[in-house]
């Protein structure tokens, strides 16, 4: 006969024991874990914070980079600005306001921009001299056209050449009909408007000037500048005054 040595009272301490075992080790491995992600996520959020901090440094320097940058750019446009005005109130004072200074002034800026060659410019104005042999002036006049005009077409002749027989210039126009008192248009043109006027040198060449009168005008042609000076005259005429010169 064997005796039992089974004891149930050791065997639940056993247990016992090692469930408190089990436990510990599960706590121990949540207590790793719990460690280990506090410590990555306190990492996480340094590096964020570090990363942060870069950028807003960053950014600052880049902002300060940008306000230096339009500083200067905007000291550089108030320094063009001075510097146009500065060239504009000379331009100003070296020209008149009006004349025929600053017409020619003009005129030289069109022709440049329009692709003459400047030397050409400056060749025809050292080339340009005093008038001589100069005629005595005269005076003719023409009827100005209008719309309810029903005379004959009227104009100036100047000159014939011999051969051809055709005048060195004719000059002719139209105006703005006047209106009287009740509002009528007349016959005759208005002088306060602008009148049309066509010069014609020998060779058929035109040349059309609208302007208000008076105004001047001047035609080359068979080798002599004919200078016009063009006015109101009486009831629906132009006076013309012209002499003629040497040309060139």
């Amino acid at each position: 006969m064997s005796i039992n040595s089974y004891n149930p009272h050791t065997r639940y301490k056993y247990r016992a024991k090692r469930r408190i075992r089990m436990f510990l080790v599960l706590c121990f491995i949540a207590g790793v874990f719990i460690f280990t992600g506090y410590s990555l996520g306190l990492f996480k959020a340094k590096e964020m914070e570090i990363t942060e901090t870069m950028t807003v440094e960053e950014l600052k320097n880049v902002n300060e980079e940008l306000n230096i940058k339009i500083a200067r750019l905007t000291s550089e446009a108030n320094l063009a600005v001075t510097k146009y005005k500065q060239l504009e109130q000379l331009y100003n004072n070296e020209l008149p306001e009006e004349g025929p200074l600053r017409e020619l002034v003009s005129l030289l800026r069109q022709q440049i921009e329009n692709g003459v060659n400047p030397e050409r410019l400056e060749f025809a104005i050292r080339s340009a001299r005093p008038p001589t042999n100069c005629t005595d002036p005269q005076m003719v006049r023409f009827v100005v056209k209008t719309p309810n005009y029903k005379g004959a077409k009227s104009e100036v002749t100047i000159g014939k050449d011999n051969e051809t027989g055709v005048p060195y210039v004719r000059i002719y126009g139209q105006g703005v009909s006047a209106k009287n008192k009740k509002g009528k248009v007349e016959a005759w043109y208005d002088p306060s408007k602008a009148v049309k006027v066509e010069f014609v040198d020998v060779n058929g060449k035109v040349t059309v000037k609208k302007r208000v009168l008076p105004f001047q005008h001047s035609v080359v042609s068979k080798g002599r500048e004919y200078r016009f000076t063009l006015e109101q005259g009486a009831r629906s005429f132009i006076k013309v005054t012209y002499d003629s010169c040497d040309y060139p």
